[in-house]
């Protein structure tokens, strides 16, 4: 919701439908692939006249783009912005690997002609709480494999193959903010932290039939924050030809027990996570 004390940025735009009837028909996919992510194209190749979908939706890629200029950001790209709709049918707008968190309220309308976009932005108040923060240090990073373990960056956090894997797809959560206790993050890393962990347990659960997650926050020879997520399996998982085992199963993780992995599997299995983390 935007706050009524902040500063806005607005952005409007309006496009001709036939322009996108054009493109459409003419199957031009370097620009759909530049301007559209695979779930916007979805969206608009399932309705029997795409064109007034495209068209709508490019006006709301370009008015987010106007309204967070208004605001001091740089330009963005345009498949950087993702609209979409929620489960009352209201036009959304998501931002992907963006630095900065914005609240973002987005209006759209097309008839057979014309497609027309509008939208208020405002830098999201919790984001100024981060932005004073301390930011972790490059050499902590490192002590985690960073940068050759990273999976995905997060606005607030950096997800990394954990060095030590205690079960298969063991993963490290790791706040950018440089404090050493929980209760020291910005209320922005905790909003952060709901959707990291939606993703990152969806993703490894797909990947690997996980039946729980364990979160360790322990801190002790490395004090900023950060978490061991280990996934806990009832049975054996195999990947790349080797079979993996959770000796702790059902009770608390065995954290004395690791699978020797060699740089080269170690490899494999971060490309494979890279993969599942930022596929579209």
């Amino acid at each position: 919701m935007l706050d009524a004390n902040s500063v806005h940025g607005v952005g409007v735009d309006i496009e001709s439908v036939d322009r996108f009837h054009d493109l459409v028909h003419k199957k031009n996919n370097v620009f759909l692939n530049k301007v559209f992510t695979k779930n916007e194209q979805k969206y608009c190749f399932s309705k029997k006249d795409p064109a007034p979908h495209f068209a709508v939706q490019f006006c709301a890629k370009e008015s987010v783009v106007k309204a967070l200029c208004g605001l001091g950001h740089k330009p963005i790209e345009y498949r950087t912005i993702e609209i979409f709709h929620n489960e009352r049918g209201v036009p959304c707008v998501r931002l992907i690997d963006q630095e900065k968190l914005f609240d973002i309220s987005l209006s759209m309308s097309h008839c057979s002609e014309y497609a027309m976009a509008c939208v208020m932005a405002s830098k999201n108040s919790m984001q100024d709480d981060h932005d004073s923060k301390t930011m972790i240090s490059a050499e902590v990073l490192k002590k985690f494999g960073y940068p050759e373990t990273v999976i995905k960056e997060y606005p607030h956090w950096w997800l990394l193959v954990a060095p030590v894997q205690h079960t298969l797809g063991t993963v490290l959560l790791i706040a950018k903010e440089g404090v050493q206790s929980l209760g020291e993050l910005s209320e922005a890393s905790f909003v952060d932290l709901a959707i990291v962990t939606q993703e990152l347990e969806m993703r490894l659960r797909e990947t690997f039939q996980v039946d729980r997650f364990n979160y360790l926050w322990l801190m002790m020879a490395t004090r900023e924050v950060h978490a061991a997520v280990i996934p806990r399996y009832a049975g054996e998982r195999e990947f790349q030809h080797r079979t993996f085992t959770d000796p702790g199963w059902p009770k608390k993780p065995n954290v004395d027990f690791t699978h020797t992995v060699s740089q080269e599997f170690s490899a494999q299995l971060i490309g494979r996570l890279r993969n599942v983390f930022n596929a579209e």
